[in-house]
């Protein structure tokens, strides 16, 4: 006979908390992957956000609560790494990218597509950390701690990326 699994209270606990924060930070770290990826296969992405959940939930819960969306999105960070690493870099347009478009709105649709195309050629650093402030709010600190280089090179980012973008929208 198959004895069941008992799950204790603190297990419950932690696994309420770890399905809110996927429930809430999901979507945001599957767009954060498809960036850093730059326009990876709708598979290999799914592939590594399964990895990056599986990978949180080992590690779970992080020792600061309070930091627990910078946590995450590093996990998400470097399983993409690890996916360019092994060189199984198979690559669609980042503007085919349906999980990133407006929705029904066609000027919003057509904006949005020109925003990832432009986004798309920018060099992957820059665009991780353009995509970090502008889309996804993050403060200068926390994409420095997501990407390990110190702040003023996330500011230098930024700013190139701006510039670059600013010039061709120019044209």
């Amino acid at each position: 006979m198959i004895e069941p699994v008992r799950v204790t209270t603190a297990e419950a606990g932690d696994r309420a908390a770890f399905e809110a924060a996927h429930a809430e930070l999901g979507a945001a770290a599957t767009r954060y992957a498809a960036v850093i990826l730059g326009a990876e296969r709708r598979s290999a992405l799914a592939d590594v956000m399964q990895d990056a959940w599986t990978r949180a939930w080992a590690a779970w819960p992080p020792a600061e609560m309070a930091r627990r969306d910078a946590w995450l999105f590093r996990i998400v960070r470097n399983r993409c790494l690890d996916e360019h690493r092994r060189g199984r870099r198979r690559t669609r347009s980042l503007d085919t990218c349906d999980d990133l478009a407006a929705g029904d709105d066609p000027a919003a649709s057509a904006l949005a597509d020109e925003a990832l195309r432009l986004l798309a050629g920018l060099p992957g650093p820059m665009r991780e950390a353009l995509w970090l402030r502008a889309v996804d709010d993050r403060s200068y600190a926390d994409i420095a701690a997501l990407q390990a280089v110190p702040i003023g090179t996330v500011m230098s980012r930024i700013h190139s990326a701006r510039r670059r973008l600013s010039r061709e929208l120019g044209r």
